[in-house]
C-alpha cells in the first residue's frame, strides 16, 4: 500500500521500479546502481581494489610459503621451542588474516557499502597498531632467541640418541642442512652418550672425503665437517627475523594507504549519496 501512493504515481510500472529500488537501498545492494561517483571517487575504488587484489594475492602466497616452512623446516621448532618464532605460523596467520580482511574491503568497494568500508577500516588500522606492538617487543628480546637455542641446541647433543625424536631431528637437520658438526665445535660431541656407545660422530657429521671442508678427528676413521653449527643457525634465524621485519614494514605502509584511501572512498560515497538524495 506505501509503494503505491509513492511521489503518487499510478503507473504500476513505475511504482514497481521505485519499490525494487527502495528495497534494494534498504539491504544496502542499491548504492552501487543508483549512486554514480565523481570521478574522484572512482579513482579512489580504482585504486582501493586495485592495492587489495594486490595484497589479497600475496596474502595467499604468503599461506603457501608459511606452511612450507612448517613442513621442510619443522625441525627448527624444537631449537626455538615454538612454531611462532619459527616463522611458518607468522606468515599462515597473517596471510589468512590479510586474505580474509581484504576480501571484505573489495566487496565494500564493489557494492560501495559505506559500514563495510568502516569496518575494513577500523580492523586495519588496529592490525597495524598490533604490528607495530609486535615489532616493539620483537626488537627488545630479539637476544632471548639465541640464547634459547644456544642452550637447546647443546642439550639436544649431549641426550643425542640416533633416534626419531624431536632432539635428534634437529640436530640431524641442522648438521645436513648447514654442512656442520656440532654446535659451537665438532669436540661438542665427545663424551655425548652417542659417541661413548658407538664410538662414532652421527651420519649427519659426516661429509664427503674429496670436500676441503672435513676433518678427520677421531675417534673413528669418520670425515666430518670440521664447522660449527651455531653461526650458520642464528645467522639463519636472524636473517628470517630481518625478512618478516622488514614484510611488516611494507605491509605497514600498504595498509596505512588501504585506510586513508578507503575513508576518502566513503566520503566520496557520501557525497554522491547526498546528491543523489537531493535529486
Amino acid at each position: 500500500q506505501h509503494c503505491e501512493t509513492i511521489d503518487g504515481v499510478k503507473s504500476h510500472k513505475v511504482v514497481s521500479q521505485l519499490c525494487l529500488r527502495r528495497l534494494l537501498e534498504f539491504l544496502g545492494q542499491g548504492a552501487a546502481m543508483a549512486v554514480k561517483l565523481h570521478p574522484a571517487g572512482k579513482c579512489f575504488r580504482f585504486l582501493f581494489i586495485l592495492i587489495n587484489l594486490f595484497v589479497f594475492l600475496l596474502a595467499l602466497a604468503l599461506i603457501g610459503f608459511g606452511a612450507y616452512l612448517l613442513i621442510t623446516h619443522n625441525d627448527f621448532e624444537y631449537l626455538t621451542g615454538s612454531r611462532i618464532a619459527s616463522g611458518g605460523a607468522i606468515l599462515i596467520a597473517a596471510g589468512v588474516a590479510g586474505a580474509a580482511i581484504t576480501f571484505i574491503g573489495m566487496c565494500g568497494a564493489c557494492g560501495l557499502w559505506t559500514f563495510v568500508l568502516a569496518f575494513y577500516a577500523i580492523v586495519v588500522a588496529l592490525i597495524v597498531i598490533l604490528e607495530i606492538a609486535a615489532g616493539i617487543v620483537g626488537f627488545v628480546y630479539r637476544n632471548e632467541l639465541g640464547d634459547r637455542v644456544d642452550g637447546r641446541a647443546t642439550d639436544a647433543i649431549q641426550s643425542y640418541n640416533g633416534t626419531s625424536s624431536a632432539e635428534d631431528s634437529a640436530i640431524d637437520f641442522i648438521q645436513n642442512e648447514f654442512k656442520c658438526c656440532g654446535w659451537t665445535n665438532y669436540t661438542n660431541w665427545l663424551n655425548t652418550l652417542f659417541v661413548n656407545r658407538t664410538g662414532l660422530y652421527p651420519e649427519s657429521c659426516e661429509c664427503p672425503p674429496d670436500s676441503d671442508d672435513c676433518i678427520s678427528p677421531g675417534p673413528g676413521a669418520q670425515e666430518i665437517w670440521k664447522e660449527a653449527c651455531n653461526d650458520g643457525v642464528l645467522d639463519f634465524l636472524r636473517r628470517s627475523q630481518y625478512i618478516l621485519g622488514a614484510m611488516g614494514v611494507a605491509f605497514g605502509i600498504v595498509e596505512i594507504s588501504a585506510v586513508l584511501i578507503a575513508c576518502g572512498l566513503v566520503c566520496c560515497i557520501h557525497k554522491a549519496k547526498n546528491e543523489y538524495t537531493t535529486v
